[in-house]
């Protein structure tokens, strides 16, 4: 064992695959849901108002990890994020 080296992984090679795997799914979320919404009759607003508001989500996504790790369950978090945001939808579709 004390003869075998050890290979170090240079950042310079993974950093930027890293970056480019974390956003393929989100080019791809934002491309499906643009799609599907202009399909359906939605308005160019109503598009942009969702698909905004899945690039907001996306981009807020790793702030809640080290309140969950020191809180609580991470379904509670996920629970009351549905629930808020649903209060939030409906009472954008009510005005």
């Amino acid at each position: 064992m004390s003869g075998t080296k050890q290979r170090v992984a240079n950042p310079a090679l993974w950093v930027p695959t890293s970056y480019l795997s974390e956003g393929i799914p989100f080019a791809m979320a934002i491309w499906v849901t643009g799609s599907m919404f202009s399909s359906l009759g939605h308005s160019d607003s109503e598009v942009a108002l969702v698909t905004g508001s899945i690039g907001i989500a996306w981009s807020l996504k790793p702030l809640p990890g080290p309140a969950t790790t020191m809180t609580g369950p991470w379904t509670d978090l996920i629970a009351s994020c549905c629930f808020g945001l649903t209060s939030v939808r409906n009472d954008i579709e009510q005005r």
